[in-house]
């Protein structure tokens, strides 16, 4: 197990009245707390510690974990155009029961997996709110006009902790290329991020990192997170990817135009507005924590249904794919053997391989195959078998 310090994202702020407000269900609803959030204050005034419990009660009602997330909030001064900053304290990989190797995951996350502390019970997500702001301290989700909704800031800022947060960025020392990683390694979050012809931006048969090619689908603006699930989203989130590359607000939110204010997923947009009001997370958000590993209360007309949390799911990308297929295997299937089949349309075996689940992803040679629909089957152990399509398409450029 590793851990590093992760750097925290600002939330910038927009000084134009929206006058729009989303609410979580009504108070009559009977909606049960499944993960507990504690916080310590320094510098913060009694109202806005009031409206702090708020805002964490919410997300408490949203996810299921085991383990307590804890929360240092500070009030400090920040820059005039910043509300606040937020982010994970640590971010770990290969730890006990992480869904994928070699990839990190924020503390808290990677504590609700584990089902156990990895920390010592010290701070896993530290937020500062600039103390400057004209702020709305209600919990009854009515805009102010001029002043900034805090619980909406506070579930904007603990929404980046939780981990929606990618590590792609604009080189430091080339501007003309994109980066991601973080000593080498991805995020969780950045394992679904795609462009809307469904090529996943950490496949380095695609995209080297770093590389022109990468920043060009960084500020393309056709950006979008995948999901799996029985239940198809139609379209896919899209994300922020603007050009120039804006720094802590591209790829890590919503996009704006996407979902304007007054938008049930606006919540993790880049910008907030004075007389905002979002005081739930909304279904995309939720099912991209969901995405990255959390595991999120089912909730339908504000009612609990569902407690347990998703099994780590196995995810073959790119897809559609030219050149390579890479499949990360969960981590719980780690030294067990695995047999491998791709098959065409006519059920024709095209590949076979057995392998060992190893810390790096299998990568599956199509480059080969004639374009067209492949299916692919893993067998664990002789005992459970995982079956996914693959779209292959015709090699008419060389690989990248």
């Amino acid at each position: 197990m590793v851990s590093e310090v992760m750097e925290p994202i600002s939330c910038p702020a927009t000084f134009l009245d929206a006058h729009t407000s989303l609410n979580f269900p009504s108070p009559q609803a009977r909606i049960a707390t499944t993960a507990s959030f504690e916080a310590t204050y320094e510098n913060v005034p009694a109202e806005a510690q009031e409206a702090f419990a708020f805002a964490m009660e919410i997300w408490g009602k949203m996810l299921v974990s085991s383990v307590p997330i804890r929360i240092k909030v500070t009030f400090s001064t920040l820059a005039s155009t910043t509300l606040a900053s937020s982010g994970a304290t640590r971010i770990f990989r290969d730890f006990p029961n992480a869904p994928f190797r070699s990839v990190w995951y924020p503390v808290a996350l990677a504590e609700s997996i584990r089902g156990a502390e990895l920390n010592n019970r010290e701070t896993d997500i530290n937020i500062t709110i600039n103390q400057t702001i004209r702020w709305n301290y209600r919990t009854d989700a009515r805009p102010v006009s001029g002043s900034f909704d805090f619980v909406t800031v506070v579930l904007h800022e603990i929404g980046h902790g939780l981990g929606f947060v990618s590590s792609f960025k604009a080189n430091t020392a080339n501007a003309t290329q994109g980066e991601y990683g973080q000593s080498g390694f991805p995020f969780v979050f950045d394992l679904f991020i795609q462009n809307t012809t469904g090529q996943n931006l950490s496949d380095t048969g695609l995209f080297g990192n770093p590389s022109t090619d990468l920043l060009g689908q960084l500020t393309g603006g056709q950006l979008q997170f995948s999901l799996s699930g029985i239940r198809r989203i139609t379209p896919l989130p899209r994300l922020f990817a603007p050009n120039p590359f804006s720094a802590g607000n591209s790829i890590s939110h919503l996009n704006e135009s996407s979902y304007p204010i007054g938008n049930v997923n606006s919540l993790m947009t880049p910008n907030v507005r004075t007389a905002e009001v979002i005081h739930q997370p909304g279904d995309l958000t939720r099912r991209i924590l969901n995405q990255i590993g959390w595991s999120v209360s089912n909730l339908v007309d504000g009612l609990v249904t569902q407690l347990n949390p998703p099994e780590p799911e196995l995810i073959v990308f790119p897809n559609p794919a030219q050149d390579e297929v890479q499949v990360h295997v969960p981590a719980k299937w780690a030294n067990r053997a695995i047999l491998i089949q791709m098959r065409d349309v006519t059920g024709r075996e095209v590949f076979q391989a057995t392998n060992m689940a190893q810390n790096e992803p299998l990568r599956i040679p199509i480059h080969t195959l004639p374009g067209g629909m492949y299916t692919i089957t893993f067998g664990v152990d002789r005992e459970s078998c995982i079956t996914k399509r693959l779209v292959v398409l015709p090699t008419t450029n060389p690989k990248r």
